[in-house]
């Protein structure tokens, strides 16, 4: 099979042959091709050393982001970077991770060994020629997932692999072969080896591949998904009180997931929209409920160390959804956009949305969700940013500092009542009669 590359890969590939090495396209991007996939990110092994590497490549940028390892980043357009490793074979990983030992070989039947699945432990030339040692093509064809060689020891050496191969599953629609699946149910409890950043990417392209239900559905399966967020993974035994059907709560969450866009936070949401399941009862108050749900949030994202904007939304987003215990008034409604924003208010429908429609219950959404464009239309003010008097224009009238925050709160509630009054003038001569009526109180 003819593959056309594109011209920095084949470029890389000439220049590495003409100065007597080997050289071949690997991993993923090779894996996508025989998918149709568009892949951008491409792997090219050589025979070359990295000192070699720097020299036929000196005139080009170079980012050398694994000298160690053999591995540097080379861009020919200047821009866009292709990643040239070194053909290597590893002693035993010592950390879950990194081997304890990399020899440099010239021989890339040696370097395939070491890599993860069959369908990225392949090779292909410059000149067409395949390697293909452990039936990556086939596998592609039907469409499984396979470890090179002892799964034991494929995700013993390195833990993630258990969750790249869910996520992989996610993405290209594959199963997981059967020793496979049942060793990743064996070694699951290695996942807590691995650090909060590399489950948080896991879990973020699982979560935005085309199939994050399957992926999701996978985690809790096999058990990983007990290691990586105990507290969800409790929630989805439950049995929901209304249906008595056990696992009631995983099932919501899979249709919550799949009904909303792959944005992060709306995904990350979906996926922690519940979490207080296992910890409220009928005697829990909603406000406590509320605050609840956002903190344990806060606390599994601080964990799998997500950015904390991210972390933000989606905790603004998992407290507020619960959108029909809100008090429905435009001025409640108002104050609720102040405190959230236009895209957080636009989240919490598209969660609440997708909440309802895997629910069968009936429910006044839609009725809040027209009232919350309607306002968005019209345009009023909605914060204390956009109130046409501030702080300066009351100390002028003659309130003391304290005051000044009691006034413009007031004024603000009286503008959400009515939003024609926000005018300089008025809200002026509304201050100064309340500073009389102070005054007049005081005496």
């Amino acid at each position: 099979m003819k593959i056309n590359l594109n011209e920095e890969v084949l470029f890389i590939l000439d220049e590495l042959e003409k100065n007597g090495n080997k050289a071949y396209l690997v991993g993923g991007s090779l894996r996508d091709f025989f998918l149709s996939r568009e892949h951008n990110d491409y792997d090219i092994s050589t025979s070359a050393s990295v000192e070699e590497m720097k020299t036929i490549f000196h005139s080009y940028k170079i980012n050398d982001v694994g000298h160690k390892f053999g591995n540097l980043k080379i861009s020919i357009d200047g821009t866009n970077y292709i990643e040239v490793t070194t053909f290597r074979k590893e002693g035993t990983y010592f950390d879950y991770r990194h081997p304890s030992e990399v020899e440099f070989v010239r021989d890339i039947m040696q370097d395939l060994k070491r890599r993860d699945f069959t369908i990225n432990a392949m090779a292909y030339s410059r000149d067409g020629e395949l390697i293909d040692l452990y039936g990556g093509i086939a596998d592609i064809k039907n469409k499984i997932l396979r470890t090179v060689g002892n799964p034991h020891e494929r995700f013993e050496e390195d833990p993630i692999r258990m969750m790249r191969a869910v996520r992989l599953s996610a993405q290209l629609n594959f199963g997981i072969e059967e020793d496979n699946y049942n060793t990743i149910i064996d070694c699951a409890h290695l996942i807590k080896k691995i650090s909060g950043e590399r489950v948080r990417d896991e879990l973020t392209k699982i979560l935005l591949s085309q199939r994050p239900a399957k992926g999701m559905r996978l985690l809790a399966e096999t058990g990983l998904l007990a290691y990586i967020i105990p507290d969800l993974d409790n929630s989805f035994r439950l049995s929901d009180a209304k249906t008595k059907r056990e696992g009631y709560a995983l099932e919501h969450m899979l249709c919550v997931i799949t009904s909303v866009e792959p944005i992060l936070e709306l995904r990350l949401a979906a996926l922690l929209h519940d979490i207080t399941k296992p910890f409220v009862t009928e005697h829990s108050s909603y406000e406590n409920y509320i605050h609840l749900r956002a903190n344990m949030a806060l606390m599994i994202l601080k964990e799998l160390r997500y950015p904390k904007t991210i972390i933000e939304k989606v905790c603004r987003i998992v407290k507020y959804y619960d959108i029909n215990q809100w008090n429905a008034s435009e001025k409640e409604l108002k104050k609720m956009i102040a405190l959230i924003g236009e895209e957080g208010i636009s989240y919490v429908l598209k969660l609440r949305e997708a909440n309802m429609s895997c629910e069968v219950r009936e429910n006044n959404f839609y009725n809040i969700t027209s009232k919350v464009q309607t306002i968005l239309k019209q345009g009023d003010p909605i914060t204390k940013k956009e109130m046409k008097i501030n702080g300066y224009d009351l100390l002028n009238i003659g309130f003391t500092g304290v005051e000044v925050g009691e006034i413009i709160e007031l004024l603000y509630e009286e503008i959400l009542e009515d939003s024609s009054i926000n005018h300089k003038e008025n809200l002026i001569q509304r201050a100064k009669e309340l500073y009389e009526n102070r005054k007049n109180l005081s005496h």
